[in-house]
Formats: structure tokens, C-alpha cells, sequence
């Protein structure tokens, strides 16, 4: 099993190489469609499908999980890491890309591959293949506004954009040079926006921001007002 898992992360385009890098919490969900077993713990179910939130503290290096999605049966698939009430806890550590974590039912510290597949996603197995964990993380800026139009009737300019990301506020920002610097001009829950200028040129974007900060900011749209 060990071998299976260094070969994992060695076929692995990024790995974790500091606790400090899982830091914060994260929207994990595991889904298995087999029957496992193990000495501590039997799945015994066709398919289930569990989400919850994982936090880890990286100062003390302790973890924490929470349930919050739905069961498709009443297997619970992170049951074997401890994971059996509605919430629990350990402690865990990274080395060489491994990471090893301790549960509580068990009383053991399985030791995982994580695979790092960008610094905001990861994804591992607990045991050989028992079960496929995916996690995102939660505590980061939005992704940006896309699809900015402008369109402009006399000297009203309407801009509108797309955002698929849910509790986060735009702030439409705009300058009148080509060198000068954008500021923001409002905030908005909409995905539009309009406004009356007067004779000139304008450029405008748009980002999007929640509690963790700013977006990168959307392609720029310029308009002339005769």
C-alpha cells in the first residue's frame, strides 16, 4: 500500500510540502461506489456520497470536520477516519508529500497521498482505493466578473457581466485616460450597471469580492461619447 502511494505522488504534478499550505477550510466530498473493508471498518453499501468542511489549523496542526451534505445511504464514507458523528477532530502533519492524519474511531494514523492539483484544490484516498476525496478551498477571493459588455444610447453607458459564485458583491470601477488609474465609481449585488457621462472616452471593468478579498479584475471595455 505504501509503495501505491509514493508512486501516486511521484505521478503527481504538485504536491503539499508545508502544513502551512492546507491552512484554512475547505468544501471537501467523497464519493465511493465499492464495498471495502479494513480491520477497524466495513463499508457495506453500493454507492455514497458525503460533503462537509475540513479545516485545518497549521499552527498547532490539528484538523477539524463537519458534515453538511447528504447521505445516499446510511453509510457514512469518512467514517473510517473518525469521521463518524456529525463532527470531529485530530491531528495530522505533511512530509515528502504525505500526509498523515489521526481519527479517532481507529485510533490509527493512515497515511495518505494528497494529490495538489491547483493551490486552491486537492484530492486524496484513504486506503488503496476507498473512497475518492475532492476538496476546494473556501476562504478566497472570487473568481472575476466575466463577459463584460458595454453599450452606450447618447450619453448613457449600461455595462452588464456574468459571475457564477453566490454572497459576493462587484465593484464597477473606471477611468477617463488611457494611463490614468481606475477607481471604483460603486458596488453592486447586480451583474449590471448604468450611468450618464458626458463628452469623452471611458474605460471601465469590474470585480468581484467577498470577506477574502478582491478578484482579478474583468477584460477591460472603453467607450467614446461624442
Amino acid at each position: 500500500m505504501i509503495n501505491s502511494l509514493f508512486a501516486r505522488i511521484n505521478n503527481s504534478s504538485q504536491v503539499f510540502t508545508s502544513v502551512s499550505e492546507l491552512e484554512g477550510s475547505w468544501n471537501c466530498e467523497t464519493i465511493s461506489a465499492d464495498k471495502n473493508s479494513d480491520a477497524n471498518c466495513i463499508q457495506d453499501g453500493l454507492f455514497w456520497k458525503k460533503s462537509g468542511i475540513l479545516t485545518f489549523n497549521s499552527t498547532n496542526k490539528t484538523w477539524s470536520y463537519t458534515k453538511d451534505g447528504v447521505e445516499i445511504d446510511n453509510n457514512d464514507p469518512l467514517s473510517c477516519m473518525g469521521y463518524e458523528s456529525s463532527s470531529s477532530n485530530g491531528s495530522y502533519d505533511i512530509k515528502n508529500g504525505l500526509m498523515a492524519i489521526r481519527g479517532y474511531k481507529a485510533n490509527v494514523s493512515p497515511i495518505v497521498a494528497l494529490k495538489k492539483n491547483s493551490p486552491e484544490s486537492f484530492s486524496f484516498h484513504y486506503f488503496s482505493n476507498f473512497g475518492n476525496t475532492y476538496c476546494s478551498k473556501t476562504n478566497i477571493a472570487p473568481l472575476p466578473p466575466e463577459n463584460l459588455t458595454i453599450e452606450v444610447q447618447n450619453q448613457t453607458i449600461s455595462l452588464s457581466w456574468n459571475h457564477t459564485d453566490s454572497g459576493v458583491t462587484f465593484k464597477v470601477q473606471k477611468k477617463d485616460s488611457l494611463k490614468g488609474d481606475f477607481s471604483t465609481i460603486t458596488t453592486t449585488q447586480n451583474t449590471s450597471y448604468q450611468e450618464e457621462v458626458s463628452a469623452g472616452k471611458y474605460w471601465y471593468r469590474v470585480l468581484a469580492t467577498n470577506t477574502y478579498g478582491d478578484s482579478i479584475s474583468s477584460t477591460e471595455v472603453m467607450a467614446k461619447i461624442p
